[in-house]
């Protein structure tokens, strides 16, 4: 089950729901609850669900699930806007993982690296969504591009 956070097309809401990606639509999770109207509604947003841990998900395929044999809760993926799948994430942190780019950094790279996970935290207010445009800084005329990939632990966890 792939899980996104989103809001409808056009929509100025500050934040987004949480639906799952089901082919060409997305199914909302965000009030739903597989019990029916006497059940607990899942939470708006995919870090609430996700703190509810692997009862809410298995909530959440519910859910999906039944929205997909019904084509209730079904929106039209052309009818809304993804966003980060989390907005602002607890914790945002880049780890140093290339030896090549620490030797391009340094000149030497460091013994300590080998035994320590080298990184920095970021700024949880900059991360943007997939259909979002990366605002230019006013302070440079050249911009860094690099990829990066985000994970979800899915468990609470310290230390980390």
């Amino acid at each position: 089950m792939r899980l996104v956070t989103y809001r409808h097309a056009g929509s100025s809401a500050s934040h987004g729901r949480v639906g799952a990606l089901r082919g060409d639509a997305i199914i909302e999770l965000a009030g739903a609850s597989p019990d029916g109207p006497r059940g607990q509604a899942l939470p708006d947003s995919l870090l609430e669900l996700l703190r509810l841990g692997e009862e809410g998900l298995a909530r959440a395929r519910r859910v999906a699930d039944d929205a997909e044999r019904t084509g209730e809760r079904r929106v039209d993926r052309s009818m809304i806007e993804l966003l980060a799948p989390l907005p602002r994430p607890n914790s945002l942190r880049d780890f140093m993982l290339v030896e090549e780019h620490v030797r391009n950094s340094f000149g030497d790279v460091p013994a300590e690296w080998y035994h320590i996970p080298v990184y920095w935290k970021g700024n949880a207010d900059t991360v943007l969504g997939p259909e979002a445009s990366v605002p230019w800084p006013y302070y440079t005329d050249k911009l860094d591009y690099e990829l990066e990939i985000g994970a979800v632990l899915g468990r609470v966890a310290s230390g980390v």
